[in-house]
């Protein structure tokens, strides 16, 4: 399948003004898939909003967690993987270096994406926000990266009940837009699938067939 991050890595050298960007992969197919019930402002913002699972480990409430963790410590990871021209948001190619520095796989790990979901990165594709970035943290409960690499095995989508997976399955459509964008290209969504419904939530030979339909 196409790489996941290979594209947002080396994007600000590839992309053009009048080029969409490719997140996940690239493809030169003009067919796209659309994603029913996730067209709207209102959906997307449903996909990326907090549930319970995304907020265990830490307080409902950002301000009464805000002394739960280093805040200096959470913020100075941030800065350390942050674009540097726009210092308030962490775009692909700084999730990657996020995902060197936990040792995980940033072109086939499905705990990237579910990393990214429980910290609520949701106001625009491809990218957290530090505001983001700081209640995730608050609400995860970490602070530095032994942390983060702690939550690792928490992350697998196996723990995720049903309604939880709905909204992680919402959020992958979503962060992996391309701008305003309602579609993703029919390649990006084969190379999504058997990351997104991996764990035996369907079965091998039926998901297989159905990327090769596509």
């Amino acid at each position: 399948p196409p790489n996941i991050f290979m594209a947002g890595r080396k994007r600000k050298a590839t992309e053009s003004a009048n080029q969409p960007n490719k997140m996940w992969g690239t493809s030169s197919s003009s067919s796209s898939y659309h994603h029913h019930g996730s067209t709207s402002g209102g959906a997307r913002r449903r996909g990326g909003s907090s549930s319970s699972s995304r907020k265990e480990g830490g307080s409902s409430s950002g301000r009464a967690s805000s002394s739960a963790i280093d805040e200096a410590a959470a913020l100075k990871l941030f800065e350390d993987i942050s674009d540097q021209e726009d210092p308030n948001v962490a775009n692909m190619e700084g999730i990657s270096t996020l995902c060197e520095q936990l040792g995980i796989d940033p072109l086939e790990d499905v705990r990237v994406l579910v990393l990214l979901w429980k910290m609520g990165a949701a106001k625009k594709p491809a990218e957290i926000c530090k505001e983001e970035w700081m209640q995730g943290c608050n609400n995860l409960r970490v602070d530095s990266i032994d942390k983060f690499k702690a939550l690792l095995p928490s992350l697998d989508i196996g723990f995720l009940d049903r309604e939880d997976f709905k909204d992680f399955y919402k959020f992958c459509f979503q962060f992996n837009r391309q701008g305003t964008h309602k579609t993703l290209e029919k390649d990006l969504v084969i190379a999504l699938l058997p990351i997104c419904l991996s764990g035996g939530r369907v079965p091998s030979e039926r998901l297989q067939s159905f990327c090769e339909f596509l």
